[in-house]
């Protein structure tokens, strides 16, 4: 009878150590924020090129060129990864004389929509001289963009630090870290930026919807 009620209270220690594992396991789990922030990263990725962006409560009473320049580099970013993924040599869309891409006004409205919500009204407007090669060109007679196809350069590299939860509204506190400052390892590999070499901090606030994500307000730190 010894051996059997030992092997019986062993039994149940091994089953208490292995519930109390798949508890902290699971609290872990619970706890782990990196996917969801990677997520928010990668949908605040065109607004992020265009730093530093001038804070908001409210996308509508913002007038700034980087709102609208995030919408067309959202369309312009998907359409050079499908060339690139397809092996196209040529865009889906048109080019004018200086070779910038045509892109429709609705087009232009719907990924502003992506990024600032169903309510949110973009500012349409020529950024830079008119007739530029470099120059964002709103042709309102045509209802379309004239877009220079080279990527947009940035001298700051964002880094997600902390993220907070209330409700269905996250706040992602993001550094930035000046590309001057960004190392190089023996290799000759960019080292990773973390957020405390960052030189400012910019927190998003956005909120869950139906479809995805918007954003709702951009506040420095």
């Amino acid at each position: 009878a010894a051996p059997l009620g030992l092997a019986v209270i062993l039994l149940a220690l091994v089953g208490l150590v292995s519930l109390v594992i798949f508890g902290v396991n699971a609290i872990r789990r619970a706890q782990d924020d990196t996917a969801i922030k990677q997520e928010l990263y990668d949908f605040l990725e065109p607004l992020m090129v265009y730093t530093p962006i001038t804070p908001f409560t409210n996308v509508n009473d913002s007038v700034q060129d980087a709102l609208i320049l995030s919408a067309l580099w959202k369309i312009t970013e998907k359409e050079r990864i499908r060339m690139l993924r397809e092996n196209a040599e040529t865009s889906l869309y048109p080019l004018d004389d200086m070779s910038r891409l045509i892109i429709p006004i609705e087009e232009v409205r719907e990924a502003y929509a992506e990024l600032y919500g169903p309510d949110a009204q973009p500012y349409l407007h020529t950024i830079g001289d008119p007739g530029g090669s470099f120059t964002f060109e709103y042709m309102e007679d045509e209802q379309t963009y004239h877009v220079p196809s080279a990527a947009a350069d940035s001298l700051y590299q964002p880094v997600a630090d902390t993220l907070k939860k209330k409700g269905d509204t996250y706040t992602l506190r993001v550094g930035y870290v000046s590309v001057t400052d960004i190392g190089v390892d023996e290799k000759g590999d960019t080292i990773p930026p973390t957020a405390d070499m960052a030189t400012y901090f910019q927190s998003y606030t956005i909120q869950k919807t139906d479809t995805g994500w918007m954003l709702t307000a951009v506040t420095d730190e």
